[in-house]
């Protein structure tokens, strides 16, 4: 009996030893898993982060500390201490001044670009932007004078003066969904030549496209209705496309100050409602055209797919993985750009 009571004890402290450091290692576990609170900060290799949102674990980069890479990847989580976090967010100025970077890759869950993320990084070349994203803010992108082509994808706002001085910027195509272009967004972009604005746009505000001096033909969606003084200040259009709204567009004079000689092509049947126009439109030369079956700066094709083709957007900026009927734009090998209709 006494063997039993004595066992008994033992066994008994041993199961409070054993209780104590599973406590103590649960608490260890919690101590160092503790999910970090609003605007607390940590850092995992070149990111600085700053946690937006607690409960959904939701971060913003704030800053890149980097000075030899030239190209980055974001990515869409990243993981400290025992947990996971969603990027949502590249703050105002994270990459500001990042001067190795050529490439940056955004993966898919990032949602905002913020004021200035990107500004002054002048070998920035290339970006790709990802669905996901919902807003890019005022000068994200000003002064990225290395920079040839963007694809800005659906359902993206923009704040003011966006790509402002982006000096080696050829082509644009916008995705669906945007309404407004605001002020300044494409100014002093000099090489820019190539633009595929989408058919929600409604208006194109105040010095969008001033001194953007290689523009030269462009195509003004149907659905626009205002467009604003100076909004192409010092940019010598040569060809302007027009849709049946036209007319009912809020222009003035100096929105086209510049445009002096341009053509404005109007849909068949209205040449003489636009020569009978307000002053915005009569002072041009005007002449009719088909949409179809144009052949000035858009190349009408039944062009097959090739393997000097790397990708193919629909004019919203959607990649599709075959040509479609009617306009496509193609990515070719060499990093340049298309617009064509097929059959």
């Amino acid at each position: 009996m006494k063997h039993f009571l004595l066992a008994s004890l033992m066994l008994g402290f041993a199961s409070m030893g054993y209780a104590n450091t599973v406590n103590n290692t649960n608490t260890f576990v919690k101590k160092h898993t503790r999910v970090l609170s609003e605007e607390e900060r940590f850092t995992v290799n070149n990111f600085t982060f700053t946690v937006q949102n607690a409960e959904n674990r939701s971060v913003s980069l704030t800053k890149y500390t980097g000075t030899t890479d030239k190209e980055v990847t974001v990515p869409a989580e990243i993981s400290y201490n025992n947990d996971t976090y969603n990027i949502k967010e590249i703050a105002f100025g994270a990459f500001k001044g990042a001067s190795t970077i050529e490439k940056v890759t955004l993966a898919d869950g990032i949602e905002v670009i913020g004021w200035s993320a990107f500004t002054e990084c002048t070998k920035l070349k290339n970006i790709t932007l990802p669905s996901s994203l919902i807003h890019i803010a005022e000068n994200a992108f000003s002064d990225c004078t290395a920079l040839n082509e963007i694809m800005i994808p659906e359902h993206v706002s923009l704040g003011s003066n966006v790509f402002n001085n982006c000096s080696s910027l050829t082509k644009v195509v916008i995705g669906e969904g945007l309404e407004i272009l605001p002020e300044g967004t494409f100014s002093n972009c000099t090489s820019l030549s190539s633009v595929s604005l989408p058919n929600s746009l409604t208006e194109i505000s105040m010095s969008a496209f001033s001194y953007c001096s290689s523009l030269k033909t462009l195509e003004i969606p149907k659905n626009i209705d205002a467009i604003d003084e100076y909004a192409f200040e010092e940019t010598m259009l040569e060809n302007i496309y027009l849709h049946q709204n036209a007319l009912q567009i809020s222009t003035l004079p100096a929105a086209w100050a510049s445009s002096t000689n341009a053509t404005i092509y109007v849909p068949q049947g209205m040449q003489p409602q636009f020569e009978e126009a307000k002053e915005s439109w009569k002072r041009f030369t005007i002449k009719e055209w088909d949409e179809k079956n144009t052949t000035t700066s858009i190349q009408r094709t039944n062009l097959s797919l090739t393997k000097d083709i790397k990708r193919i957007y629909t004019l919203q900026g959607t990649v599709i993985q075959q040509l479609q009927k009617g306009f496509n734009i193609l990515l070719f090998q060499n990093g340049k750009t298309q617009k064509v209709w097929v059959e």
